[in-house]
């Protein structure tokens, strides 16, 4: 008998729910170990003990400001999987936590970030998501390095092209099986800037399924260089691609979404999850999308445990 899509998104979900419910949520130093471990696939439906990892974008932002140290630790409190940062350098190659360009929209200074020095950027106060300056000062990489070691996976974002500035400070603190650095770019090119280094970290691409080419930069990472898991990007349109997201999960290589904003999803994200959570996580899991970067953490973390 055929089964209805509907049905078989009901099943899907439903299956993966009980499965992310009956899996301990990794945190600790278990989490941070889980960035290397394989998955065993089963059949062709959910590899086994599938879980929805889930990956807080820019920490706890709704709580405390973007990119601080007070907003990673509590995404290590309420047990998040992954914490994403933004990562820039200062005037005197300080690699600090910082999204934008300019210092205007997150904190009480002005101007180019890589224009002040460490010792200036310390003097800054961060901004909330209101825009009102707080009491929370800009952490560099060193800070959040010394407070997230052995407690949670970190992605860095806005880290590609200073990703060698980057990597003492990892060494130093012996997190390398915590990062997971990621960028927009083909195998050839990934393997050709970072080297040597594929072997102390983990990277993840970034396919935008927008942009032609997209299945071929997918072909190209699974089999040249299989990554712990692919980061997509799609639209309203429901490509050939994102209908086979399954057929992309060989060898344990994770898929990942956005639910941030709907330009990431095709309409699928954390707005539309505050009144319909089917349509925007549960429609993201029955895809076959088992890591979830989200700008509601909690929202997302009660929509699974229940």
């Amino acid at each position: 008998m055929k089964i209805t899509p509907p049905f078989t998104r009901y099943i899907l979900v439903s299956l993966c729910l009980f499965l992310h419910t009956a899996c301990d949520q990794l945190n600790g130093e278990t989490s941070a170990s889980a960035l290397n471990e394989s998955v065993t696939p089963v059949g062709d439906a959910f590899p086994k003990k599938e879980k929805v990892w889930i990956i807080a974008h820019r920490g706890d932002w709704r709580n405390f400001p973007e990119n601080s140290l007070e907003g990673i630790q509590s995404c290590i409190e309420k047990g998040f999987d992954i914490v994403e940062i933004d990562v820039r350098l200062t005037k005197d190659s300080i690699p600090v936590l910082m999204h934008d360009v300019t210092l205007d929209r997150t904190t009480n200074g002005k101007g180019n970030i890589a224009n002040l020095t460490w010792q200036e950027v310390q003097q800054l106060n961060l901004k909330n998501g209101l825009g009102r300056t707080t009491i929370f000062k800009v952490p560099s990489l060193e800070e959040v390095l010394k407070l997230t070691k052995g407690k949670i996976i970190i992605n860095l974002d806005k880290s590609y092209s200073i990703f060698k500035f980057l990597m003492p400070y990892i060494r130093k603190y012996d997190m390398s099986n915590q990062i997971l650095l990621k960028g927009e770019i083909p195998v050839e090119q990934m393997e050709k800037d970072l080297g040597p280094l594929l072997t102390e970290i983990q990277f993840m691409p970034i396919v935008n399924l927008k942009k032609p080419g997209a299945e071929k930069i997918i072909e190209g990472y699974l089999s040249q260089h299989p990554p712990f898991a692919i980061e997509y990007v799609f639209g309203s349109d429901t490509s050939a691609i994102l209908n086979n997201i399954r057929q992309y999960k060989k060898n344990g290589v994770k898929a990942w979404a956005n639910s941030l904003w709907p330009s990431l999803n095709g309409g699928h994200d954390d707005d539309l999850a505050t009144t319909n959570p089917e349509e925007a996580y549960g429609w993201l899991i029955a895809k076959g999308f088992n890591m979830i970067q989200t700008d509601r953490p909690v929202l997302l973390k009660t929509y699974l445990e229940n």
